[in-house]
């Protein structure tokens, strides 16, 4: 258990010690044919609102499994508003898929469609208020500018997981992925996405080997690829302190995602 502190809320809650909490349980995603549905209430074989990664287009598809689901946690979510009246709400590791340099350079102060789909994978830390975000509005793919960010601590954490690597979240484009590179998380989740759309298991046994999956890769991605995730503490990071309790040792954690590995394996054959 870890106790995070925010420096801007000046408040304490418990938290995650290795991962982030991605979306709120009140976020929303938009479900065929077109209701929108909190995180808390979503379920695996929904189908949402996505971005084809091709061609930039809106389409449906199934929601695999959930990366984490979290409803009890408590954490610190930053509110992205735009002009377009959309309101993400996403935790500051979270990865977002944002217009080219061009777009968000280019000083205009409205809504643009989106030609063709160049993008850029960022984490939500590093927006700012005059960049730009890609929208969902109508049949159409929008980027809208950011106008306000606001920062609230708000109770689940969940991160649905589809084909494409994204869906529409609050209206807005979002990874399924944190803390590391949208195109290198997807591509280690490769395998685990072939795997859940063969495999004829239960859902429960697909959600169990995705969290086990899941906690390998990270724990993976944390001593392989040090300069790729967002640090806490670090420049782009929204002022949240995060400490271990004196009971917990990083090597227990270590081990906790050894042994959640290895159980994996046995229990999946």
């Amino acid at each position: 258990m870890c106790q995070c502190y925010s420096r801007v809320l000046r408040k304490w809650f418990c938290c995650d010690c290795l991962t982030g909490p991605c979306f709120p349980g009140t976020a929303t995603a938009v479900v065929y044919p077109g209701k929108g549905v909190a995180m808390h209430s979503l379920q695996p074989g929904d189908r949402v609102l996505a971005v084809d990664p091709t061609g930039g287009n809106l389409i449906w598809t199934r929601v695999l499994a959930f990366l984490d689901r979290r409803p009890e946690e408590l954490a610190e979510y930053l509110h992205l508003e735009t002009d377009l009246h959309t309101s993400l709400a996403v935790s500051a590791n979270h990865v977002l898929l944002t217009p080219g340099d061009d777009a968000n350079n280019n000083g205009s102060t409205s809504a643009s469609s989106c030609q063709g789909f160049g993008y850029q994978s960022r984490f939500a830390a590093d927006i700012r208020p005059g960049e730009r975000l890609f929208v969902a509005s109508g049949n159409s793919v929008l980027t809208a500018e950011v106008r306000t960010i606001k920062r609230t601590i708000e109770k689940g954490a969940f991160v649905p997981l589809t084909a494409e690597g994204n869906l529409i979240v609050d209206g807005t484009l979002a990874s399924c992925y944190a803390t590391f590179h949208h195109d290198w998380s997807h591509m280690a989740l490769r395998p685990l996405i072939s795997v859940v759309q063969q495999w004829p298991a239960s859902q429960h046994t697909v959600q169990a080997f995705t969290g086990h999956y899941v906690s390998f890769l990270k724990w993976a991605g944390n001593v392989l690829l040090p300069e790729g995730r967002l640090k806490f503490g670090d420049k782009r990071n929204t002022g949240v302190l995060k400490t271990i309790s004196p009971e917990t040792s990083p090597l227990d954690l270590v081990d906790s995602y050894a042994k959640k590995c290895f159980f994996s394996i046995l229990t999946s054959v």
